[in-house]
C-alpha cells in the first residue's frame, strides 16, 4: 500500500471527526473513532448505511464515504460492494 493511500485514510478519519453538524451528525463520531487505521470496509459501510437510513450526513459526506468504501473494498480484495455483501454479514442491517 502506498503512503499516499495511508495518508488519505488517516487524514480522512481526522476530517470526519471534525466535521460540522451540517455535514455529519455527531452521533456517528463514536463509530468513526473506533475505526482501524486504515478503516475496514465493514466499518465504513456501517457508518454510511446508518447515515443513509437516518439522514445523518450531507450528500458531500456520502460521496466521501463511498470513495473511502471503494478504496477499502479493493484493499481487502473484494470486487465490489455486492461481492462484499454476498460474503459478509452486516449485523446492523436489521435496523432498516
Amino acid at each position: 500500500m502506498s503512503s499516499r493511500s495511508e495518508c488519505f485514510d488517516n487524514s480522512m478519519k481526522e476530517m470526519l471527526l471534525t466535521a460540522s453538524d451540517r455535514q455529519l451528525d455527531k452521533a456517528m463520531f463514536p463509530l468513526i473513532q473506533k475505526w482501524d487505521s486504515p478503516p475496514k470496509a465493514i466499518q465504513i459501510l456501517e457508518v454510511a448505511d446508518r447515515c443513509a437510513c437516518f439522514a445523518l450526513a450531507s450528500d458531500f459526506m456520502m460521496v466521501i464515504f463511498n470513495m473511502e468504501l471503494e478504496v477499502a473494498l479493493k484493499r481487502e480484495g473484494y470486487l465490489n460492494l455486492q461481492d462484499f455483501r454476498d460474503k459478509e454479514e452486516c449485523p446492523w442491517m436489521p435496523l432498516v
